[in-house]
């Protein structure tokens, strides 16, 4: 865990003890809290002198996850939402909440932060930037998004993220195709980008054995929202393609999961030789049990920035069948040594997919099961919030080094 040595003082300018962010107050600003991001920020809580985080809204209503903040100092701001169906290039529409926290500056101004971390590119970070102009405090900009998400970013969009660059002492990125962005899209250089990653949520992890019955190595398991951004349906008519053309053999696919999609999928007219079980939503100690006893996870998604799925099958060992536009996957995945990938609006690429993971020899998938688990062990929440950690040192030191000087701070 990084400090920060030197003349970055706790009050005026003349005080000589330094902050570091081990005694900073940190205000985190954010959406909502995902399971996955509760557990990084328990961790965070723990390396600096306070974190407080503010958020838009408790949960957006198309989440299945209910709000869960367990002892971390949480609160909602004033808001606005704004919500659009969003009709992305591969024919997919999908609702997107635009928040508009129309309280942050009052709230920036009664917490009196030392370091302010705001997610997105969007309206919460103009007002933190203006915090930290007005407050004369630093900023960590956090970026969750990737190259094939962002294709259709609309020009106001993009002039906005181009002033906010200027106005962030750091800016995170959580995988090589947001790198990318950053650095081409936006023209970001290399000594503001530091890497802070997702974890997986540690109560979704299987951890036992990574073996798996002859009788259970070919089952697929699918999880997720049960709507067209997923993919869904393509993959599972070209499964059936694929049973059909293979009548000597038995398929499982299980589908753990609810969204607008379900009722198509229960009519799909499928070959007896594949059993196709929707599941309905699952808790994760039900999810956990689903990868226990699968053989191969799916995961067809038309778009996604990250993808934290991927990272919870192959920590239970499961080889993946994946989609190219999932970050996560595209980051990870060695073909044919941890999973096999597709372009998901192309029927063929994704029936060959499915023929090469159906044709791999039993010995073979078996193999590849440790190598799944052992690719993303090490990415556990205290190593996000280490990670975390040195972006926002490298913020505080570069507002230094700027000849700004924080107004306040150390634990309340």
């Amino acid at each position: 865990m990084n400090g920060i040595s030197g003349p970055f003082h706790n009050g005026s300018k003349s005080t000589s003890s330094p902050i570091t962010v081990e005694d900073a107050r940190v205000v985190l600003l954010n959406n909502y809290i995902t399971p996955h991001h509760r557990k990084i920020y328990d961790a965070l809580a723990k390396r600096v002198g306070q974190l407080t985080i503010l958020l838009s809204t408790p949960m957006e209503s198309n989440r299945n996850w209910k709000p869960d903040w367990g002892d971390l100092d949480v609160q909602v701001q004033k808001n606005w939402t704004i919500t659009r169906q969003l009709k992305h290039k591969h024919g997919f529409q999908d609702a997107n909440y635009i928040h508009i926290p129309y309280d942050t500056l009052s709230q920036l101004k009664r917490l009196k932060p030392d370091v302010l971390v705001s997610y997105e590119m969007g309206f919460r970070t103009l007002c933190s930037s203006w915090a930290r102009w007005r407050q004369q405090i630093p900023m960590l900009m956090v970026v969750n998004i990737s190259m094939h998400t962002e294709r259709n970013v609309v020009r106001s969009r993009q002039m906005v993220r181009h002033f906010l660059k200027r106005r962030a002492d750091a800016i995170t990125f959580n995988g090589p195709s947001c790198r990318q962005y950053l650095s081409q899209e936006l023209g970001i250089g290399d000594d503001l980008l530091y890497h802070v990653p997702y974890a997986s949520d540690p109560d979704k992890h299987y951890l036992g054995s990574v073996n798996r019955p002859v009788e259970h190595q070919y089952d697929l398991l699918f999880t997720g929202q049960l709507a067209s951004r997923k993919g869904i349906m393509p993959f599972t008519e070209a499964l059936a393609n694929w049973a059909s053309d293979n009548p000597h053999r038995s398929l499982r696919f299980r589908i753990a999961g609810d969204g607008p999609q379900r009722q198509e999928l229960e009519q799909l007219e499928v070959p007896d030789n594949l059993s196709l079980e929707l599941l309905g939503h699952c808790d994760p100690s039900r999810l956990v049990g689903l990868y226990a006893e699968a053989g191969i996870y799916v995961f067809p998604t038309l778009a996604d920035e990250w993808g934290m799925v991927s990272e919870e099958a192959w920590m239970a060992g499961l080889p993946i069948l994946g989609s190219q536009f999932a970050q996560s996957f595209e980051t990870f995945n060695r073909e044919g040594e941890t999973g096999w990938m597709y372009q998901p609006t192309n029927p063929r690429q994704i029936y060959e997919a499915i023929d090469r993971a159906m044709n791999t020899a039993p010995e073979k998938l078996e193999a590849m099961r440790e190598p799944c688990r052992e690719m993303v062990q090490h990415r556990t929440p205290e190593h996000a919030a280490d990670r975390f950690v040195e972006a926002i040192s490298a913020a505080m030191r570069r507002h230094h080094s700027a000849g700004h000087s924080n107004r306040s701070g150390g634990k309340a």
